[in-house]
């Protein structure tokens, strides 16, 4: 607007309108001061659905939201709700940020707990001192008096203007707006004949970190091993991949030849979890055999929320939610890291520890039901895993329509589906079994790359162990 200083733009607002302050400043760098009332905290970090969104608050929370807004000034205001610690748990660091920004005195609390939750005249008062000297306003912050003017002298609506109309059937277009006004920005990348492979790439790849939350991580995985023995030639040793920093454990088995180990690992993710591995008899599985045979070592694990990870009595493909009573995937997600991460995450972490050993190969193999998992670990893990051996079944994350399933993922969707993250493997060695119309997308991606044989789209009857095999032989 022509009558706007651009420097001098302040925003203020309490409780949920606080959260809207903060993660705007957070993201916008045109505020100049802020004063986010009775929300920031470590308790509590937002109650209503327009305050959490899946993704938002894993590993974080208000306190590092409003912190991003340092060293530019900042005010902050408690009530007798969830800020009452603030002025010990949360302002002291952002005290401490603001100190080594330079700029100690430009972070500020108004404190008074002995008032229930509120934008009072205390709060607004700090809040207009704030402003004042922020936007060099050199003006008289005291209020006057004034007569509280009725909802309907304060309403901009009326026959002229009308409300707009709210309520689930409008929420349903909004989300469906801002789903096609997202795919139509990224549909034009996969044109034929504008098709940009490496800026597919660099869009999907931080669009995948976010979702996954990280990639491999080397120096804080190892194996734990806690029983070993030797049958017929083999090591078997039963123990957990551990990642110490994230305290995360996955129980595993781990079988490989004692003599003539060939590099290779194979990864097996299966919804069997590790006795995948045996047959009923409790025997060591033919392709394990043939696998181990030929060289191979084989891992099995337990994912979260399977096997020895499955809570006693609870249901292995719904998984728990965070009680409210309203069905938000943002109550839960939004702090959480959904069911399906937590499995990746697993097997992340299993190739960490694997890659230990630089001259080690590791590729993954789920051909069960659990293609997807593997998928996903094989997209974040890159270069690390050598090829991969997938059976969709016809998944797709845009299929899913309860929150509690194991293989919910936010943002499943948004980009392409399963569909993107299978073509995001090329160049690697890729055995697929895939339904007629899925595999357009992938063989696209590996032509452009002119990595075309090394895509195997399984037919009727074909086997992956013998592709396995052949591509370790290849590799030789």
């Amino acid at each position: 607007l022509s009558d706007v200083d651009r420097s001098r733009i302040a925003v203020t607002g309490a409780s949920g309108g606080g959260t809207q302050t903060m993660i705007l400043a957070a993201l916008d760098s045109r505020p100049c001061a802020i004063f986010p009332a009775v929300m920031v905290s470590t308790a509590m970090q937002g109650g209503c659905t327009c305050e959490n969104a899946s993704l938002l608050r894993i590993g974080t929370g208000n306190v590092e939201f409003a912190a991003l807004f340092a060293p530019k000034p900042q005010g902050l205001s408690t009530a007798n709700d969830w800020t009452k610690d603030m002025s010990r748990d949360g302002f002291p660091q952002l005290q401490s940020l603001y100190r080594l920004l330079g700029k100690p005195e430009n972070i500020r609390l108004c404190d008074h707990t002995e008032f229930g939750h509120n934008y009072n005249a205390v709060s607004r008062a700090a809040m207009y001192e704030l402003f004042n000297d922020a936007l060099q306003l050199n003006a008289d912050t005291h209020e006057r008096p004034f007569t509280r003017q009725t909802p309907e002298q304060l309403s901009v609506w009326d026959d002229q203007h009308r409300k707009p109309v709210g309520g689930d059937d409008f929420e349903r277009q909004l989300l469906e707006f801002l789903a096609a006004d997202s795919q139509s920005q990224l549909l034009p990348l996969l044109a034929r004949e504008k098709f940009d492979l490496t800026r597919w790439k660099e869009l999907l790849r931080p669009a995948y970190r976010t979702i996954f939350g990280r990639t491999v991580e080397t120096e804080s995985v190892r194996w734990q091993s806690q029983k070993n023995e030797s049958i017929d030639g083999l090591s078997l040793e039963q123990g957990t991949f551990e990642n110490s920093r994230r305290v995360e454990h996955a129980p595993a088995v781990v079988v490989k030849p004692t003599q003539k180990w060939n590099g290779r690992y194979v990864i097996c993710v299966s919804v069997k979890g590790k006795s995948i591995l045996r047959d009923e008899q409790g025997k060591l599985s033919s392709d394990v055999k043939l696998l181990t045979n030929a060289g191979f070592g084989v891992v099995g694990l337990d994912l979260f929320w399977q096997g020895e990870r499955l809570p006693q009595g609870a249901e292995p493909d719904r998984v728990r939610l965070v009680e409210n009573g309203r069905e938000a995937a943002g109550y839960t997600f939004g702090y959480n890291d959904s069911t399906f991460v937590r499995r990746v995450h697993d097997v992340l972490n299993v190739i960490a520890a694997l890659s230990a050993d630089p001259n080690a190969k590791i590729d993954v193999f789920a051909v069960d039901g659990l293609g997807q998992v593997a998928v996903a670990a094989r997209v974040l893990a890159g270069p690390m895993v050598s090829g991969a051996v997938i059976d969709t079944k016809g998944f797709r994350f845009a299929a899913i329509m309860d929150l509690r399933d194991v293989n919910f993922l936010p943002g499943g969707a948004k980009y392409g589906d399963l569909h993107s993250m299978l073509a995001m493997t090329s160049p690697a060695p890729l055995w697929l079994r895939a339904e007629p119309g899925e595999s357009m997308q992938i063989q696209h991606f590996y032509s452009a790359e002119k990595a075309s044989e090394q895509l195997h789209l399984a037919k009727e009857g074909d086997d992956p162990i013998n592709w396995l095999l052949d591509v370790s032989h290849r590799d030789r």
